[in-house]
């Protein structure tokens, strides 16, 4: 659509909130791919820099291993239950998306962690921090 790039700023209920599994289905459908995928995580893991990351990012593939969508929630049922159908139609089940969501989620897990690692020595992104854009991505 109009982005190239999905900005996932991740909390502890990320997994657990159906309309940000769907804003990611969304942008993969729209042809975006994992790559384009930053995943940000909002708390930290026990350790900082690059310990803490690799702590973020083992969280999540924990997660990731018992996520379903029929667990996550929303704040209004119907939203829910319109949700699930949409997914059920266009997977033949709510089982191959949580597989391939997995497996997506996974993937951008990887690309995001090498993108961290590519910043600066240290594995962080002053740029954030001091408001400049970065024109290589």
């Amino acid at each position: 659509a109009g982005c190239n790039k999905l900005l996932v700023l991740r909390g502890p209920s990320f997994l657990q909130r159906l309309w940000c599994i769907t804003e990611c289905y969304v942008f993969l459908e729209m042809g975006g791919t994992a790559e384009q995928i930053e995943l940000i995580n909002l708390t930290r893991q026990e350790g900082g820099g690059q310990q803490g990351d690799a702590a973020d990012d083992a969280a999540l593939e924990l997660a990731l291993r018992s996520f379903d969508a029929r667990n996550a929630t929303c704040t209004l049922e119907e939203d829910c239950s319109r949700l699930l159908s949409v997914i059920e139609s266009a997977f033949g089940g709510v089982g191959r998306f949580n597989e391939q969501l997995r497996a997506v989620l996974l993937q951008a897990c990887a690309s995001s962690q090498k993108r961290r690692q590519a910043r600066t020595p240290s594995g962080r992104d002053h740029s954030v921090k001091w408001g400049l854009s970065r024109r290589s991505e």
